[in-house]
Formats: C-alpha cells, structure tokens, sequence
C-alpha cells in the first residue's frame, strides 16, 4: 500500500483542539487564581527563562526548512518561479536564524550585564548560523535523490504559509485585546484591579503601552504548537509508517504543553492567553492542510 495514500486520522488534531478548548474554558473561569499560584514574581524559575527562550525553535525550523524545500524543489524551466523560489526560500532562512538569535538572547540576558553584551551577541549569532546551517544541510542531504521535487515545493510552501498564517492571527488578536500581563498587573500593588478578564477587550492599546499589554494570546505557545504540524509532515515526506508520524504529532503536542506552562511561569501569559495560542495553531494547520493536499492526494492527517 502507498503509504502516501494512508494518513493518520483526524483524531491527531482534533485531540489538540479539545485539549486547547478545555484549558480555555478552565483559564477564563480561573486566570487569575492559576496565575497567582504558580507565578513568583521573587523566585525566579529557570525553567520558566529557558523554556520560554528555546519553545520558539520549531518556528525557526519551519522557516529554515520551508525556505530550503522551496528552492530544492523550485520549477527549473520556469525563470519566474526559480526567482521567486529564491528570494522567498532565502529570506525564510534569514528569518529563522534571526529567530534562533532572539530566542538565544532571550535566554542569555536573564543571566548577563551589558559587561557581556558583546560576547551575547556573537554567541548568539554564531548559535544561529549552526542551527540554521544544520536545517539546510542535512534537507540537501536527504533530499538529494528526491524524484519528486514538486512534493518537496508543495511541503516548503505549506510549511511557510502555516508560519505566516499563525503569525499574522497571533499578532492581531495581540493588538486588539491589548491584555495586560501577569508579571505586570502583580508588580503592582492591586493586581486583582488591574487583572482583564478574557472578555474584556482594550484594542489597540498595546500601540500605546508596548508589551506588557500584549499577553492574548501567547505568540510563544502559538508558534511552538507548529511542531505538532511540521514534524509529522517530515515523516510523511519520506513515506514513513504513519504510526511514526503519529507518534511524531504527539512529540509536538507535549512540547506545545511544556511551552504553554513555561509561559505561565514565567508570567507572561494567563492560562486561556497560553491555550488560545495552542487553538490557532491547531485550528490553522488543520486548515491548511484541507486546503493545500486534499486535492493533491497529499493529505496525512
């Protein structure tokens, strides 16, 4: 049987969704409380810093890998699409190592004085460089004696669309709610008067306060859920047992949760900010898929 042809069910996805539904309803009764609990503004929680910092890699793999297969697999008879095919794959490249150069700096400044800004900011680009440099190679790798190079387009193209799609959803639920953080309001001395319930809407306003108005919904558990998609897709594309890709689905889910909870942690996010980011992605590449490979017979979930 062509394993193309038998992908995983819907019940991969959907279980997210659920998932994400229930933490919803649980944080819009109990944000507050949740977050009063396990937020110290005092003790700082190393896994909150480094969780936070390192939850955005599959993003960054997205691009770097996205931007890869769009130029391996590019129409070579075709000029227009060859060029296109560059400048869209290489700046997705640029893109992910400059997200990998932010998360390791996120990491890096909790620990350091403007002493070490210097030394930071090599660290982290020569960090970058490595990462992205590693996607790049080891997908010219094993892609070398792909025959089918319009597979390897429609995979780079998905994977970059599901990128900009929940960017562009994150980011503008960010500016019209315009909720502010926990670390915020519990810096103050009434938090319980400052605390936004998820109904209440202030748009725009993180225009005018910057980020800590910019806590709905969590931009870091919206793009580390993009595991969850891109994983499986890399087992589908080299027609592994989908019992693998399934496998791989559930990988991305545990780290979409570690990243959800880091994120609380550290008090960046209320729990329904956190679960509304794990629902867009979910939602999103559930979507996408439907859309971009049903029709083609690409269809794995």
């Amino acid at each position: 049987m062509n394993k193309q042809n038998n992908p995983i069910s819907l019940r991969e996805p959907l279980i997210a969704i659920s998932i994400g539904v229930i933490m919803l309803v649980f944080g819009i009764i109990f944000d507050f409380q949740i977050s009063s609990a396990i937020y110290d503004p005092i003790n700082t929680s190393y896994f909150g810093i480094i969780m936070s910092g390192i939850c955005e890699l599959p993003v960054c793999f997205a691009l770097a890998l996205g931007g890869a297969l769009l130029i391996i697999g590019r129409n070579k008879e075709n000029k227009t699409h060859t060029i296109l095919s560059y400048i869209i794959g290489i700046t997705a490249i640029i893109l992910g190592a400059y997200y990998v150069y932010d998360t390791f700096l996120d990491i890096a400044k909790f620990q350091s004085t403007q002493d070490y800004e210097l030394l930071i900011t090599i660290l982290g680009i020569v960090f970058a460089v490595v990462f992205v440099s590693l996607t790049v190679f080891f997908t010219l790798k094993f892609t070398k004696n792909y025959e089918d190079k319009k597979k390897l387009f429609i995979f780079g193209f998905y994977m970059l669309v599901s990128v900009a799609l929940v960017a562009a959803l994150a980011t503008g639920f960010k500016y019209l709610w315009s909720r502010p953080r926990p670390r915020y309001i519990f810096s103050e001395e009434n938090p319980q008067e400052l605390f936004h319930p998820l109904w209440i809407l202030n748009p725009f306003k993180a225009l005018e306060e910057g980020n800590n108005f910019k806590s709905f919904p969590s931009g870091h558990t919206t793009y580390a859920s993009l595991g969850m998609f891109i994983f499986p897709y890399l087992g589908f594309l080299f027609d592994k047992d989908k019992k693998i890709n399934i496998t791989l689905f559930y990988i991305g889910l545990v780290w979409a949760l570690l990243a959800a909870l880091s994120r609380i942690v550290a008090g960046a996010h209320f729990l329904s900010d956190v679960s509304f980011g794990l629902l867009i992605t979910s939602c999103s590449g559930l979507l996408i898929n439907k859309i971009m490979f049903r029709k083609k017979g690409l269809e794995i979930f």
